[in-house]
């Protein structure tokens, strides 16, 4: 079945420098990632200044229970980007359609990857959070693990893609 993959992008752009990014799903990653990119920098240049939030299967098909489960963490997102006054981006996506018979997790790098491509027209900054430390490469078989190395590989010349959270493991994360 080759059937058209369907892309929904609810954003407002105003700002007048690049864009920063960050890829922002409400986990310890992403919020250890939104410390360190935001809330950690006193100059206003080096902060986040969009988060987004993509829909490309982490929360399952189009089930009812799917689509409460995305509602619920996308207003959770919302909330956080209302408290620090940072707009979210929604990328919904049915690209699932495109894995069937394959699974999320072993996917998820590349459909991110491809939500944040989306942006591209737009001379940002998209950064991604790592769930790996750079000192646990070589272990598993999850595509997650060469993130550091194959996420920056797609950036253009409107998009320069970049992974966060990697010097440091998750447990050090939640300290």
């Amino acid at each position: 079945d080759q059937s058209a993959v369907n892309v929904w992008r609810n954003m407002v752009w105003a700002f007048r420098r690049p864009a920063r990014i960050l890829g922002f799903s409400g986990g310890v990653d992403s919020f250890y990632s939104l410390y360190n990119l935001h809330l950690s920098h006193s100059s206003k240049s080096a902060k986040i200044t969009h988060l987004a939030f993509n829909d490309c299967g982490s929360h399952g098909h189009r089930s009812r229970q799917a689509v409460r489960l995305r509602k619920n963490r996308l207003k959770r997102v919302k909330a956080v980007g209302k408290d620090l006054d940072l707009p979210v981006i929604e990328i919904r996506s049915n690209m699932d359609k495109l894995y069937r018979g394959i699974s999320f997790e072993e996917t998820f790098t590349l459909r991110n990857i491809a939500c944040s491509l989306l942006l591209q027209s737009r001379h940002a900054h998209f950064f991604y959070s790592s769930a790996h430390s750079y000192k646990r490469l070589h272990e598993g078989d999850s595509i997650s693990w060469v993130e550091p190395f194959l996420f920056p590989l797609f950036s253009t010349r409107g998009l320069k893609l970049f992974i966060e959270g990697c010097a440091t493991s998750r447990p050090a994360k939640i300290e």
